[in-house]
């Protein structure tokens, strides 16, 4: 496909989820903003539909890119080489709060016998824990706000996550590493065979039940953006950084009303901005206080350690500090 052909797809796709934009109006050098195409919501639906079309643009592309034919030429740029090991690593990688969606795994519970016995397992010893089904919440249409119910979530991400991982396994798949971030280091307890699941989940039930009464009120937001952009727009102790995950992919912690403010001022440079499903303001300066009440609720609890020698960092300390700062867990 040349640059004159993506360029035109583009121009289709914009006018299709834009019908009020004349179609004879877009060209090459419309800008996003002009068109009113740079949300979050509206670059994904672009990006879905250049891949139907067969033009594969990832939403990442669109970063810096403020023309039609910006984004073009970074869809038809040439792809990095694929470097091949001489042996494979297979690595499980964990996330934590932020990745949730309302019908998150849903279509492998109706698909997969095995997966969904799991789920209805866990589901059980999660509500008789909680008090609520993780899975009757998960599996709601996303009407009526969004999926941020802070222990239902994270019940229901421990579960999607642990099934997965079994499920991997079932076929033959075994991690040569398990990476765990933030609520993904407890899960990684679990899937790498330290912690017993139904343990896990009651650990997890009681920490997040008890977070309203030790963290004040905030928010999350992920950053499509060059991390010297970000962090020169973060200023004060209001927003921290609370995940560097590449140079162009960064998640900032803190108040809502601080984070909306430092949202604006990137979005006006070309960054994307996009509010995560979380209602606290977890792996920054409002988290200092964590250790005292991760060491109240581990106390007397200790996960097996039979697999100790796989294990890099874990114990109480690091389980605190894995929610109030950025850290990670690996399993070898």
């Amino acid at each position: 496909m040349s640059i004159s052909d993506l360029e035109a797809t583009l121009i289709d796709v914009i006018a299709e989820i834009l019908p009020d934009v004349d179609l004879a109006s877009i060209h090459p050098e419309s800008t996003l903003v002009e068109l009113g195409a740079n949300s979050v919501d509206r670059m994904e639906i672009i990006s879905e539909l250049l891949e139907v079309c067969g033009a594969r643009v990832p939403m990442v592309e669109f970063v810096g890119a403020s023309t039609v034919r910006e984004i073009a030429r970074r869809g038809l740029a040439p792809e990095p080489a694929v470097v091949t090991r001489l042996i494979p690593h297979v690595v499980f990688l964990l996330g934590g709060q932020g990745s949730q969606y309302f019908g998150m795994a849903r279509s492998l519970y109706e698909k997969d016998e095995r997966f969904r016995a799991l789920q209805e397992e866990l589901d059980e010893i999660a509500t008789l824990a909680c008090g609520r089904s993780p899975l009757s919440y998960l599996h709601r249409s996303r009407i009526g706000g969004p999926c941020d119910d802070l222990e239902l979530t994270s019940l229901g991400l421990f579960m999607v996550e642990y099934g997965l991982a079994v499920r991997l396994r079932d076929h033959g798949l075994e991690p040569d590493i398990i990476v765990g971030a933030s609520l993904g280091e407890f899960i990684s307890l679990a899937v790498s065979g330290m912690a017993d699941p139904h343990m896990a989940l009651g650990f997890i039930a009681r920490f997040t039940r008890a977070i309203p009464s030790v963290l004040p009120a905030g928010g999350m937001t992920a950053v499509l953006g060059s991390l010297e952009a970000v962090t020169a727009a973060v200023k004060g102790d209001e927003v921290s950084l609370a995940s560097v995950n590449s140079a162009q992919h960064v998640v900032l912690s803190g108040k809502s009303s601080a984070l909306a403010d430092v949202s604006r001022r990137l979005a006006i440079s070309g960054a994307i901005c996009c509010e995560l499903p979380v209602r606290y303001p977890f792996h920054s300066s409002a988290c200092d206080s964590l250790g005292a009440l991760m060491r109240r609720l581990v106390d007397g609890y200790s996960p097996g350690f039979s697999a100790a020698d796989r294990v890099s960092v874990t114990g109480p300390e690091t389980w605190s500090s894995s929610i109030a700062g950025p850290s990670g867990v690996a399993f070898k």
